[in-house]
């Protein structure tokens, strides 16, 4: 993410395609955004998150959108290429705990979700552990803002600037095994967090332009929404 004037950046999660080892073995499974579109090559049940933000980059990006091109996204074509996966979409899902839930009970056979969830089934009281591909992923950014008008800015602002110290991002990402902004606390994480990161030097992970998000959300939502219904 570029710098902003309003916010700075904190930690980087990280998105992709999720199955269960055990139904499904190398080769078998989708790894990457394409695969996850191709119903010829994997068939089975899908599910995805219920908004339209990830999912279109998704859509783009398997429909031949390279991730450097993506935005301003190409919303009509998104849609075309949704049309095509909707009728294997077993769920759109509301909660991000659906999207480890329905394949922990096999009720889809693909998920679209996090890194740090699935990480946190093959953890003790997990229940079914699965495997999330770090082929591609999507990346975005959990940000730290400080209100207009805060009363108590300067210590507010203290706040933020600890936050950003490596030695706390890194305490912070072993907990729940996220990507810190800071180059400097890569070499504090834990070799159990690093596990869960892909390369960040792969040009095939999708970058989520938030900027974009803050313009078109509303209205993308209220199309995504009434498409989803349809």
């Amino acid at each position: 993410m570029p710098p902003a004037a309003d916010h700075v950046a904190f930690s980087v999660y990280v998105a992709g395609v999720a199955w269960d080892p055990a139904k499904y073995s190398a080769g078998k499974h989708p790894s990457n955004v394409t695969e996850y579109f191709d119903l010829k090559k994997f068939p089975g049940r899908r599910a995805f998150r219920n908004q339209p933000y990830e999912t279109m980059e998704m859509a783009l990006v398997a429909d031949g959108v390279a991730p450097k091109d993506l935005y301003p996204l190409d919303v009509d074509r998104a849609f075309k290429a949704l049309d095509r996966i909707k009728p294997s979409v077993a769920s759109w899902n509301n909660a991000v705990t659906q999207s480890i839930s329905l394949v922990q009970t096999g009720e889809v056979d693909f998920s679209y979700t996090y890194a740090n969830r699935i990480k946190a089934t093959n953890e003790p009281g997990g229940g079914v552990p699965l495997a999330l591909s770090f082929e591609q992923n999507l990346l975005d950014t959990e940000n730290l803002a400080v209100l207009k008008g805060a009363p108590n800015k300067e210590n507010a602002m203290k706040l933020l600037a600890y936050f950003m110290r490596p030695e706390v991002q890194a305490r912070f990402e072993n907990q729940i095994a996220g990507i810190p902004v800071s180059k400097k606390a890569l070499p504090l994480l834990s070799a159990e967090t690093r596990k869960w990161q892909p390369d960040l030097n792969n040009p095939s992970h999708i970058r989520i332009n938030n900027g974009y998000w803050v313009d078109n959300l509303d209205a993308l939502s209220r199309r995504f929404k009434e498409w989803v219904l349809s």
